[in-house]
């Protein structure tokens, strides 16, 4: 079992050093990140421009790509005043630093851009500086697994927000939140031919099932869904299914159908059903439905809120309340364009399960691409294809390693690929570590290490300390 992710831009039009088209002259002025809170060197500006910003993504998710990682939740591009490049970089970095944030510099490209990571509490942004040409550009990006991971038997971790500072494991705890059924009922469906709802998938068996967090958030892994309680709030991160990747050029449609396949069918005597009918969320749209409903297993009233942004690690999230008033202290209201989605989207965060002494065993695998066609602005002439590709594969058993890795870059027609293969032992110290020693030099390697839950499995997530020097993040999935 494999995950692909492939990112193929046609025709963005480069500069003859082969970079994105610069921002839109008319892009409104800014002082400060949204992202991270930070305020930017004088005469930055933010460009909200669709193009400029899709060019930027594909080129910011390459940059990622060896590095194993993607773009995720949000993302920022600013033009930059003239400057020396050097100079330019260190004022940033120093006003991240100025806001508590934790610099990471990587090793500059070739081409003398720079590039960082960027951390505080328990988010990672990616900062690159384009230092060339008239007008330099920066660009802010969160860096999170690319994909999303299920399956308990009934053992509880305790973790701290950050996984690479973990508690130990805990005894089972029994959410008191309703749980829902399959009870099927249209009445509180948005008018239309409602989607079936997928088959039930398979469990596989994990240690832990669920993890406490230290903010009193209880996530449990189950078959459909991860489900997050605190208090009387049950949150339903769905596991994405093949009918969430059909395109719809209504946003509304793609909303109603998710509330017919996933909300519907477990409530009645819907009130005051509302559905974001226009795009928010700027170039990352966001869907947005809710109402009054009533639960079809208990008879209770709730509010019940479903949303998603369209990100590579988006999930359908459903939010229960016993009333709106209740979601709106916990969450903020819905205000279109004005909302704050940080608290919703830092929901995707509570899918993580600790690591069992024997949960690794076996074979996890992963593979990437991307590729961007390059074409001259001057003369609309191809350029060529850039590309950036690879896979990992990792066998565990017995106590032992095998991790293999290809990986590719350059133009096609002359790719650059290289390989390698190490051996050696592995340990599972606790809950959230995996310790890789390499039968080579004895070298030790600890990774943070969690599960995401997805539908019939789990992803295995290994997180490489920023002390190792060049911070690092794979995301595998098990082969056999």
């Amino acid at each position: 079992m494999m995950l692909r992710r492939c990112v193929l831009t046609l025709a963005f039009a480069l500069t003859p050093a082969l970079r994105p088209v610069q921002a839109q002259a008319d892009a409104p002025a800014a002082v400060r990140s949204a992202l991270a809170d930070v305020p930017l060197p004088n005469g930055t500006i933010l460009d909200k421009g669709m193009f400029g910003r899709a060019a930027g993504r594909v080129m910011i998710d390459l940059s990622l790509s060896p590095l194993g990682m993607t773009s995720g939740d949000g993302f920022e591009m600013f033009k930059l005043a003239p400057a020396d490049g050097s100079i330019l970089t260190n004022a940033i970095h120093d006003a991240f630093r100025a806001q508590g944030w934790r610099m990471t510099p990587l090793p500059a490209l070739a081409n003398g851009d720079q590039q960082a990571w960027s951390e505080k509490n328990s988010r990672k942004l990616y900062v690159y500086v384009q230092v060339k040409g008239k007008n330099p550009q920066l660009y802010l990006a969160d860096a999170v697994p690319a994909k999303p991971s299920v399956a308990t038997n009934g053992a509880t971790a305790k973790a701290a927000p950050l996984p690479g500072s973990p508690t130990s494991a805990a005894s089972p705890k029994t959410s008191s939140a309703q749980t829902p059924t399959t009870t099927s009922t249209t009445t509180s469906s948005i008018p239309a031919s409602p989607t079936p709802t997928s088959p039930t998938p398979t469990v596989s068996s994990y240690f832990y099932g669920s993890t406490k967090f230290d903010d009193g958030w209880l996530s449990t892994a189950k078959p459909n869904w991860v489900e997050v309680t605190k208090g009387d709030i049950t949150v339903f991160l769905h596991h994405p299914r093949p009918v969430d990747q059909t395109y719809e050029s209504v946003l509304a449609e793609q909303t109603r159908k998710a509330w017919n396949s996933l909300v519907a069918p477990r409530y009645r005597d819907a009130k005051a059903l509302f559905i974001e009918r226009f795009n928010v969320g700027d170039f990352e749209s966001i869907n947005f439905a809710e109402g009054d409903l009533t639960d079809a297993a208990t008879g209770r009233s709730v509010h019940v809120v479903l949303m998603k942004k369209n990100i590579p690690s988006g999930r359908w999230t459903e939010i229960v309340t016993p009333d709106k008033a209740t979601y709106e202290r916990e969450f903020g209201p819905y205000l279109v364009e004005r909302t704050n989605w940080n608290p919703l989207l830092a929901l995707l965060r509570r899918n993580r399960f600790g690591v069992g002494p024997s949960d690794v065993s076996g074979t996890w695998t992963d593979d990437w691409s991307g590729a961007t066609e390059m074409v001259y602005a001057g003369t609309g002439w191809s350029a060529g294809l850039m590309y950036a590709g690879g896979s990992t594969s990792v066998v565990f058993g017995g106590g032992r390693y095998e991790w293999s890795t290809t990986s590719g870059t350059g133009m096609t027609g002359s790719v650059k690929w290289q390989s390698q293969t190490k051996r050696g032992t592995v340990s599972v110290p606790d809950l959230w570590t995996v310790t890789l020693v390499n039968g080579a030099n004895s070298e030790a390697e600890r990774y943070n290490a969690w599960f995401e839950a997805v539908s019939g499995g789990r992803i295995l997530t290994l997180d490489m300390p920023k002390e190792r020097g060049y911070p690092v993040t794979y995301h595998l999935i098990r082969a056999k």
